[in-house]
């Protein structure tokens, strides 16, 4: 069920002048993992994009739910901003995921929710 579009429903000051992924971390179990770094990167209008959040800090999202501010407005792209889960030591837990972006306020929150795997 990952990504998902839809409104900025936790920001609603911002309206449609808001772009941004968010959701939680979980692991085997389903329980949350608080404590990872998820890093965003790329470009997005010519704008450079390097963000970094911390699972457990958006508490919207779930109890280890994250969000990184994209930009301040919805926009058309393909795979030109990623996002990433890093451990503690900086190292890639996952690797980069290259998003969609639309020009659309009704898909200005990407949701990706990630599940730890068996390796």
């Amino acid at each position: 069920g990952s990504p998902q579009y839809e409104p900025n429903t936790y920001h609603p000051e911002a309206g449609c002048s808001w772009l941004g992924v968010g959701g939680n971390i979980v692991d085997l179990a389903g329980d949350p993992v608080s404590g990872i770094l998820v890093e965003a990167g790329g470009a997005l209008g010519g704008v450079e994009i390097s963000r970094l959040s911390l699972s457990g800090t958006a508490p919207n999202y779930g109890e280890a739910g994250y969000e990184l501010p994209l930009y301040d407005s919805p926009i058309e792209s393909n795979g030109e901003v990623w996002i990433q889960l890093l451990d503690q030591a900086n190292l890639p837990l996952t690797d980069k995921i290259y998003l969609q972006t639309y020009d659309s306020c009704d898909s200005n929150l990407i949701r990706i929710n990630f599940v730890q795997n068996e390796n």
